[in-house]
């Protein structure tokens, strides 16, 4: 198991070793991010860029009630992307709204709230 798991895991967790399989796995992939710069960094001629999706599946894991580690590691790498704290906040409070906007819109649209109708306030008396 050694050049899966460190001896010290494998012990804590000898009844299920893949138990926090999905989580290990995360941790894995949030920090292949930063494996890419340090590569990137070394070929001077390669510039490192994210697309879009990236910006948004970290902005939705955010959103979700992980682990706080999970969200800890999600937040400094979302922040390492943005490359600042202001545009970093400025991505995150835009997704926060549209992601609300767009729940709402849909609870509005599910209860029968039709935009386009007329409102008591606007009829002219």
């Amino acid at each position: 198991m050694s050049p899966f798991f460190l001896r010290q895991y494998v012990k804590g967790h000898a009844s299920d070793v893949f138990e926090a399989y999905p989580q290990l796995l995360t941790e894995m992939a949030l920090r292949l991010p930063y494996q890419v710069q340090k590569q990137a960094d070394t070929a001077a001629s390669i510039p490192l860029t994210f697309q879009q999706a990236w910006y948004y599946f970290l902005c939705e894991y955010m959103m979700t009630h992980q682990t706080p580690f999970v969200r800890r590691q999600v937040r400094k790498l979302l922040l390492f992307i943005c490359g600042n704290k202001d545009k970093y906040r400025q991505l995150r409070d835009l997704h926060a709204l549209e992601s609300h906007m767009k729940c709402i819109q849909q609870c509005c649209k599910t209860g029968g709230f039709e935009a386009s109708s007329s409102q008591p306030h606007d009829s002219t008396q």
